[in-house]
């Protein structure tokens, strides 16, 4: 912040702003596990979210799976969806497969409706059995469709997981895709 003065003459400032006193900050950082390969090869890790109201967190595979990782280092599977994207993910400079995954922000809590929900973007190579709507590529650009961007929901409350497709978009590109 600053104040201006504005005399006869020249225009002067004051800088009132006064920095803080900063602390010593310390970070640090502890090896808790390792994601394990698939049918497709090393496991590539595409990003880690805590799970509220636990100590637990996710970890996101880009083959296609999300594990349920706690403080210990212990992995659980909790969402598998390899098989619908296939060894495809490694291709065009990795930039498909299981771009994102996330949990519901109720995810722990029975009474939420998003009690055991998780979301996830994907990169498919066939349209989702559900899908209401596909955003198309348009038709005059001559474009040829490379695979689908997908936008899921997935309910994880009982033995199998049941998914909800959101959004599908076409995809003239192996890269640059939905995150």
């Amino acid at each position: 912040m600053f104040s201006v003065h504005a005399v006869a003459g020249p225009v002067y400032y004051t800088d009132t702003y006064s920095k803080p006193q900063l602390a010593t900050f310390v970070l640090g950082l502890k090896h808790i596990t390792t994601l394990p390969g698939t049918i497709y090869g090393s496991a590539y890790a595409n990003g880690v979210e805590s799970i509220p109201g636990t100590n637990t967190f996710i970890a996101k595979d880009r083959a296609g799976i999300v594990y349920q990782v706690d403080t210990s280092g212990q992995q659980t599977v909790m969402l598998d969806v390899a098989a619908r994207i296939g060894a495809s993910y490694t291709s065009a400079g990795g930039q498909k497969g299981l771009q994102y995954a996330v949990v519901h922000p109720g995810f722990s809590d029975p009474a939420s409706d998003g009690y055991q929900k998780i979301y996830t973007t994907t990169t498919e190579t066939l349209i989702p059995d559900n899908a209401q709507t596909v955003f198309s590529l348009p038709a005059q650009q001559g474009l040829n469709i490379e695979h689908y961007d997908v936008v899921s929901e997935w309910d994880l409350s009982g033995a199998v997981p049941v998914r909800s497709t959101l959004v599908v978009a076409e995809s003239p590109y192996g890269d640059h895709n939905v995150r």
